[in-house]
């Protein structure tokens, strides 16, 4: 970035990734497209991630961006954070339904009657349609997935850092309360390590999740109380000095107890996930170093693109 990076506003900051195509805007607010450049560091973050979380005793899960609209009941999302939900509605209808359709279409009326709220929903969270598969007894020890999904928040704005569609890459452990508490205390470590291994400023702080209206601030204050998040901040523009770039949680049984999940002592399990934001660590590289990638510190580039000479 030019010297005056520290000076440059929300908007310009904006600019140049629109204008180098790094970011391509979609019309929608929150939602972009990814140019070359981007694609190109958003898939060296992620082979990182990989070699980093997935050893040997790791399964790996790729789920679809939609899931079965009962897991937002079930999991308490929806109650929650209904201001987050996307829930998919598809038409169903009869000839005359479509002619009806057709016509409001002519109009440029209102067609939204024509459709309706289908078994689908769009996943809130990259682990939330891994719970339902583990219904049962776990092995002794537990399991732990290597989960990548995309991600669906109702939270449009103009700061690329805030995308109402992008990846997480999260890694999950299922099993003994011990279990979980241990992987929740490494992973925040190894998150620490690795994304200031990349040269970003990086510091740990304990978080709450966005729950919605006055029974919210309740749970978000027993969140806290509880240390049951920890958010590791960093960077990602001049509007973003401190976006939470990966975030770990302890859910406690919350996922076993809906899901019918039981350790291999016949207990209900506990869980426990760090989740890093694929597209944020992204943009708090491109921030740190600039969008042309050939002038990164060497050392950042072979950590993303191994054995590749620039």
């Amino acid at each position: 970035m030019p010297s005056s990076r520290g000076a440059m506003a929300a908007t310009e900051w904006v600019d140049v990734l629109v204008g180098s195509g790094t970011l391509i805007p979609t019309g929608v607010a929150g939602v972009w497209a990814h140019g070359e450049v981007f694609a190109r560091v958003l898939r060296g973050v992620e082979d990182l991630l990989a070699s980093v979380l997935r050893t040997s005793e790791v399964e790996v899960r790729r789920f679809p961006p939609v899931q079965e609209v009962t897991v937002l009941h079930r999991s308490g999302y929806l109650r929650s954070f209904p201001h987050l939900t996307g829930v998919v509605s598809t038409f169903s209808g009869d000839e005359r339904a479509h002619r009806d359709l057709l016509d409001a279409l002519e109009r440029g009326a209102d067609y939204d009657g024509a459709f309706r709220l289908s078994p689908m929903a769009l996943c809130s969270s990259a682990c939330h349609p891994l719970y339902p598969t583990l219904r049962g007894r776990l092995p002794k020890g537990g399991r732990w997935f290597d989960v990548r999904g995309q991600v669906f928040r109702n939270e449009p704005s103009d700061d690329p850092a805030r995308m109402v569609a992008f990846h997480q890459y999260e890694l999950v452990y299922v099993g003994e309360p011990e279990g979980a508490d241990r992987h929740a205390e490494m992973q925040l470590a190894l998150a620490l390590e690795l994304l200031g291994g990349l040269g970003l400023s990086v510091s740990a702080l304990p978080a709450t999740d966005p729950f919605f209206g006055r029974t919210g601030r309740v749970l978000a204050s027993v969140q806290l109380d509880a240390g049951a998040k920890v958010e590791v901040h960093g960077p990602t523009g001049p509007s973003s000095p401190t976006t939470a770039l990966a975030s770990v949680n302890r859910h406690r049984d919350h996922f076993a107890t809906a899901f019918s999940i039981v350790t291999a002592a016949g207990a209900p399990a506990h869980s426990a996930c760090i989740g890093f934001g694929v597209e944020r660590i992204g943009l708090a590289l491109l921030w740190r170093y600039g969008i042309d990638c050939s002038e990164w510190p060497a050392s950042v580039q072979e950590r993303l693109w191994p054995g590749v000479t620039r």
